[in-house]
């Protein structure tokens, strides 16, 4: 799985993607609901599991990518 951020205009709201096998999704960083896409149940617990124990600040990154 890979977690990227990615402002296309579309979503309105700060979010990330996630992509797994072949499936993309996208979830709100403010409360983890996916906002397009879809993409595994158990996987996409675990993203909304990765927002809720990052704090905003650890989510931002001046490359653009995720931090660890």
């Amino acid at each position: 799985m890979s977690l990227y951020f990615y402002d296309d205009q579309r979503h309105k709201l700060p979010h990330i993607h996630a992509k797994y096998q072949g499936q993309d999704a996208s979830f709100s960083i403010l409360d983890g609901s996916v906002l397009a896409g879809e993409i595994p149940v158990a996987k996409a617990r675990l993203v909304q599991a990765w927002i809720e124990i990052h704090p905003p600040a650890r989510r931002s990154h001046p490359s653009g990518a995720a931090r660890p």
